[in-house]
């Protein structure tokens, strides 16, 4: 079973982080990013830029299944 590489890791987490505080704040009204790093709309693109660091790990995971078959 090949393990995947630190940076996709490091990448996921960074992601999830910036996922779930856009979420917080879009849904939940938690506004957990200081006042002086808040803009109209830092939600959306803290869940757009979280998602987009999260998805190198998933592909890397779908290219492993499929290379098994």
């Amino acid at each position: 079973m090949q393990k995947p590489p630190l940076s996709l890791w490091v990448l996921d987490l960074l992601g999830s982080m910036l996922l779930a505080l856009g979420i917080a704040d879009h849904f939940g009204d938690k506004s957990l990013v200081p006042a002086a790093l808040q803009f109209p709309g830092y939600g959306i693109v803290l869940m757009v830029l979280g998602a987009a660091l999260v998805l190198p790990y998933i592909v890397w995971l779908i290219r492993r299944q499929r290379a098994a078959k």
